[in-house]
């Protein structure tokens, strides 16, 4: 039973830290390095300011300034998690996930059949993740 378990270890030493070493990268080549990122974002985007200026002559963008609504609107209720490594080809990987304020109790089917299948929703009592 312990050769067993000796031959076991050997072999994941064998495996993972002789065979699985790349003589530039070394163990951690850029498609097993994962970056993150949390980005918070409110329910209402760019509070003070229009993107339109004040000499556009645009038809299309004839839109006042927008001021939002209420204040507590202004906080976070989503976080943006972006996982994501620095692979090419096919090892390129990466994802993202959107944790939501709330329950999800209230939104019709129709507006979550619009959301993409790439995006995992997650709802909690807070946007934290």
């Amino acid at each position: 039973c312990i050769k067993d378990f000796e031959a076991f270890l050997y072999k994941i030493y064998f495996d993972f830290f002789i065979l699985g070493v790349d003589p530039f990268w070394g163990r951690f080549p850029p498609s097993r390095r994962y970056n993150m990122d949390q980005s918070p974002l409110p329910f209402v985007n760019g509070q003070d300011v229009t993107f339109t200026m004040g000499d556009d002559d645009d038809v299309n963008i004839k839109c006042p300034n927008i001021k939002c609504p209420k204040e507590s609107l202004r906080k976070r209720h989503f976080t943006m998690h972006l996982v994501f490594n620095a692979a090419e080809g096919d090892d390129r990987d990466g994802w993202c996930d959107l944790v939501c304020k709330g329950t999800g109790q209230r939104i019709k089917d129709a507006e979550k059949e619009l959301w993409d299948e790439d995006v995992d929703v997650f709802w909690q009592s807070k946007a934290f993740g």
